[in-house]
This record gives C-alpha cells, sequence and structure tokens, in this order.
C-alpha cells in the first residue's frame, strides 16, 4: 500500500509493483493544499509518500494508523524525483517477522468462525507511547490462527465470534523460540448478535473505504472493506467495568473514518435518532442485525457573513460553531474571528449541517443564537458559502 501526506489518498501496488494516484502537495511547515496538485506560488511543496508492506520495514516520514488516530515517525529509505515522466522510484527493506500463534480454549462454544485482533508496536522506528498497528486473522478449524509481524510487543485487541465473549479473558503466552510465540485464549460464552451494513458519504453517496465501525464494550469493532461494507458480532448490551450489563448505558454503534465527522446512534433501531451529525438507519424488513445504511459527513470549508442591526464587528469578535446533538463521540465546538465587514471562514465543519448554534463573543459581550442554513448552500463540490438566519 502506498499513501501520500497524512495518508489522505492511498492505493496499492500491481503485480508488478507500480503503482498511481493523486497525491496531495505538502509544505514544510505542515500545510497541504487541496486534490488540485497546483503548489501555491511562493512555498516549497513536495510529495510525501509512505509503503507498507507484509515483509518489509514501514517506509515513509509518516504512518497513519486509523485506530489509535497517531503516527510515527520513520527514516526514509527512497530518493523521489516526481518531476520526470517515470515518476518515483521507492525502495523498501525487507525485515524478518516473528510468529504469534494462537490457541483458542473452548473454541466449541463459538457458533461461527472466530476472529482475534492482535495490536503490536514494532520494535523498529522511534515510537510514541499510544501507537499500536493492528493485524486480524481467522481462526481455523483446529481453534488456530497466526500471524507474522515485525518484532515487537504485542497484546489482544478483539474476539469476534457467534455467541462468544468479546472482553478480554485471562490469557497465556508460551515462549516456543525467540521468534515463535503462542497465546492461550481461553473462550467465554456471551449472547450477542451478528451486525452488518454499509458506510457512504452523504456529499457523494460513494462508498467510505476502511471506517471504523465499533459497539460500546471492549473488542468490539471492525474495519469497513473498499467498499464501505462491514460486519461484527456485539453483545446486546453495554458492559460495566465488572463485565456486568450497564442499566445506564445501552447497546451503540459508532463510526469512524478519516475526514469525516464521526458519531453515535442506539444499536436498537426503533430508538430515536436525530441524524445531524450522521445517518443511520435499517431498510424496510430489517431489525437490529442490519443491514444498516451509515451515512457519514465529510468535513468541509465554508465562509459566512453575520449582520447584527446596529452593531460594528471590531478586533474582538469571534463565532463559536457548536452542534446541538448527543450522538457525537466528543462535542464538536470550532471558534474563528469575525472580520470588520461581518465575514467569517471555518476551515472544518460538516458537511450539509442545516442548523447550529452560534456563541458569538466580543471582550466580555457574547450572546447565542440558533442560526439555520439553507440546504442551497450546500450544493455542488464547494467552496461553499453559508446563508444563516437566526431562528428566533
Amino acid at each position: 500500500m502506498v499513501s501520500d501526506w497524512q495518508d489522505r489518498h492511498r492505493t496499492f501496488t500491481d503485480a508488478d509493483g507500480r503503482f498511481e494516484f493523486h497525491a496531495f502537495w505538502s509544505s514544510e511547515d505542515g500545510n497541504s493544499t487541496t486534490d488540485s496538485n497546483d503548489p501555491e506560488s511562493g512555498s516549497d511543496y513536495s510529495v510525501e509518500l509512505s509503503c507498507a508492506a507484509a515483509g518489509y520495514a514501514m517506509m515513509g516520514e509518516w504512518l497513519y494508523n486509523p485506530l489509535m488516530k497517531s503516527r510515527i515517525p520513520h527514516e526514509r529509505y527512497y530518493q523521489q524525483e516526481l518531476e520526470s515522466a517515470e515518476g518515483a522510484e521507492l525502495y523498501m527493506r525487507r525485515q524478518d517477522n516473528e510468529t504469534i500463534e494462537v490457541r483458542l480454549q473452548n473454541a466449541e462454544l463459538a457458533t461461527s468462525e472466530v476472529t482475534v485482533c492482535l495490536g503490536y508496536i514494532p520494535r523498529a522506528g522511534s515510537l510514541f507511547d499510544d501507537e499500536i498497528m493492528c493485524a486480524s486473522a481467522v481462526v481455523d478449524a483446529d481453534g488456530r490462527a497466526f500471524f507474522s509481524v515485525p518484532p515487537g510487543d504485542f497484546g489482544l485487541l478483539g474476539i469476534s465470534g457467534g455467541k462468544v465473549s468479546t472482553t478480554f479473558p485471562k490469557c497465556s503466552l508460551t515462549h516456543v523460540s525467540e521468534n515463535h510465540k503462542i497465546l492461550h485464549i481461553p473462550l467465554e460464552p456471551c449472547d450477542n448478535y451478528f451486525v452488518q451494513g454499509a458506510v457512504t458519504d452523504l456529499r457523494t453517496g460513494k462508498p467510505v473505504p476502511f471506517a471504523l465501525v465499533r459497539g460500546s464494550n471492549r473488542g468490539e469493532f471492525t474495519f469497513a472493506d473498499e467498499q464501505g461494507r462491514f460486519a461484527f458480532w456485539i453483545g446486546h448490551n453495554a458492559l460495566d467495568d465488572t463485565g456486568k450489563p450497564d442499566l445506564k448505558n445501552s447497546q451503540t454503534l459508532r463510526f469512524e473514518a478519516r475526514d469525516y465527522m464521526g458519531f453515535h446512534r442506539p444499536a436498537n433501531p426503533e430508538e430515536p435518532h436525530g441524524g445531524l451529525s450522521g445517518i443511520a438507519t435499517v431498510g424496510p424488513g430489517g431489525n437490529a442485525e442490519g443491514p444498516w445504511a451509515v451515512g457519514m459527513r465529510p468535513w468541509a470549508t465554508a465562509a459566512g457573513r453575520l449582520e447584527l442591526a446596529g452593531y460594528t464587528w471590531d478586533e474582538r469578535d469571534c463565532i463559536e460553531m457548536e452542534l446541538d446533538t448527543a450522538d457525537l463521540p466528543i462535542s464538536f465546538a470550532q471558534r474563528v474571528k469575525i472580520n470588520a465587514d461581518g465575514t467569517f471562514a471555518f476551515s472544518r465543519i460538516p458537511w450539509g449541517v442545516t442548523s447550529f448554534r452560534a456563541i458569538l463573543q466580543g471582550g466580555d459581550r457574547w450572546r447565542v443564537r440558533d442560526l439555520r442554513v439553507d440546504e442551497r448552500c450546500w450544493l455542488g463540490d464547494g467552496p461553499y458559502q453559508l446563508v444563516a438566519e437566526a431562528s428566533d
């Protein structure tokens, strides 16, 4: 796999190792331009590429991990000359892997195939403390799965299978040799069900590849495929820290993807969901198992203008946008300055939002207004111009 600056675009090589895709330009100050590939005049822009492949050392300035949302720096093993017609030649270095063998105990409890996901920290390179890469494998008929990963520290991230618990049981580790370890996992029974669906972009209707889909409990997660399709097992109830049903919180489905606003909703399709931050519904005849139709709002840039009768904007004035919704993983707010003519610009707001709460601040003065946005403002590919009116 080859990706560009901050993993904004990615592609896979063909059988001969060749690749071609549109990449973002990046600059030394950490900024990037758009997909137009037209560097701003006066700036020193280049194209940063990263590569990852089984059996090879990861290569590139930065590698992005969608699960942990963190990055690790790596030594560069290539020279770039993208001005030539031949493009760039990338050279990767082979790296010996170690084998991690998983053996399940009580494998007969599972009513379906079982997938095991491991997180590991490669020893090579300078790593951030919270960096975890992940790999998954399906357990065979003998209750075993094999992982070939770069040498490093690893741990169990999750177990997914019919009628088996995703919470982490007490595991044991056996060292067969320096490069071969066996992880023994005793399975525990659990009342769960199979969830499936697809994630799409609300603006374009196209699939959102590699979206992270999670339940409420530890170990309940999966990644969508290239077509945005997902399927995994979750429990009927959210669990507390002791592993017992949490009576205060219900099971939820959570959706996250790069360049999109994340959101969550009740896993029971009959429970209400506002849909302001994203949409997840079940079609006619469906149930909690799906199929779920999930629509995510991409981040967008948008500008607007405010007018208050009898008021002149000064350098102290700013506007903070908030989404008045309970289905966000974290509260969303972005504050920007209001110019003297009342104009403002947001660099990262969810596409298609038609109402939001604005906090207007100026020195020690502030006021809260609910603003409506005309749906027609979001037509086309942008740049978007917000026409906002106060709801009161």
